[in-house]
């Protein structure tokens, strides 16, 4: 979410956005291993036949992929050990309970609404689905 408004600002001020081999996470650690793009698709393409053995759908994927990178791995170890998990969180959306785990572990969460108010978009995209409002 954060990486989408600035990008958003970016576009306004008419700034050049950042290229995708400088962003990083907010701790710091690279999204995308180092090394060419082939290393990238080989990566890609690896967890992506993984992820296939275990029904886990294609745009629960390319999401996971898209937002974690090389770290999409450990998001599928949590699937593999509850494959439930991987299923999505609602119709139409990509996230999973699995994403949220490891969100939880990885983001120093707080509380429920720090999870799906700050490191997810959950809280607003829940309630345009039908759901009702986490806040009742």
């Amino acid at each position: 979410m954060a990486e989408e408004a600035v990008d958003e600002l970016d576009w306004l001020l008419r700034r050049p956005a950042a290229s995708r081999s400088v962003r990083r996470r907010l701790r710091g650690e690279p999204i995308w291993p180092a090394g060419s793009e082939s290393l990238t698709a080989d990566l890609r393409s690896k967890l992506i036949q993984r992820a296939g053995t275990f029904g886990i759908a294609d745009h629960v994927m390319e999401h996971l992929f898209r937002a974690y990178g090389a770290h999409t791995g450990r998001i599928l170890d949590e699937i593999v050990r509850r494959p439930v998990w991987g299923r999505p969180l609602a119709e139409g959306l990509p996230y999973c309970m699995a994403e949220l785990a490891y969100l939880c572990r990885t983001e120093k969460v707080r509380h429920l609404l720090d999870l799906m108010k700050r490191r997810t978009p959950l809280y607003f995209l829940l309630n345009e689905c039908g759901f009702p409002s986490l806040s009742e």
